[in-house]
């Protein structure tokens, strides 16, 4: 569901370039989004921050289970997940052993990358963009049970996977080739 919103209309679109950015990780590294998407697709999620309980937004908590619990859905892919939470450093450490996730969520404490991609503090955004940094698909709401379920937000990234020879050029279906 759309955000109707001033800062709406400047968000990525749907083949656009991602903005590119870096952000530590609870990991203690810096990522920069460039870094994978110049080998991976990769499903990028801003979430909501404190809000309640040790895990902030409770909703959105329940969506990184899920998508926590798609793991193998996304290695089939090859995508990368890139979740971000506008709170230090420490406080992504304890979401991630809260929830216990595998993937480490990157802070963004003074919420300068979530304003290039969300359009207010209150909403939540997901962006699946393939291996060379092109949205193919973004959801933006108010609230994360508005968000698509982790297997949906990875349809667009499968079929561009399927459609995608890996040297940049799109696969050619057989049954135009036979002619």
């Amino acid at each position: 569901m759309a955000h109707h919103d001033a800062r709406a209309a400047h968000l990525p679109r749907v083949g656009q370039r991602l903005p590119a950015f870096a952000l530590p990780s609870t990991s203690g590294a810096v990522v920069r989004v460039r870094a994978y998407t110049q080998r991976q697709p990769v499903l990028l999620a801003f979430t909501h921050g404190r809000g309640r309980g040790d895990v902030g937004c409770l909703a959105c908590a329940e969506w990184l289970r899920r998508l926590a619990g798609a793991r193998a859905a996304v290695e089939e892919v090859g995508a990368a997940l890139l979740i971000v939470v506008p709170e230090p450093v420490g406080w992504a450490r304890r979401l991630q052993d809260a929830l216990d996730l595998a993937f480490p969520p990157l802070a963004d404490a003074d919420g300068t990358v979530a304003a290039i991609y969300v359009p207010s503090p209150s909403a939540v955004a997901v962006y699946a963009a393939d291996r060379y940094g092109y949205c193919l698909a973004r959801w933006v709401a108010t609230e994360a049970a508005e968000l698509p379920s982790p297997d949906a937000a990875l349809v667009p990234v499968r079929d561009a996977e399927q459609g995608d020879c890996g040297c940049g050029l799109p696969a050619w279906p057989d049954e135009e080739r036979a002619e």
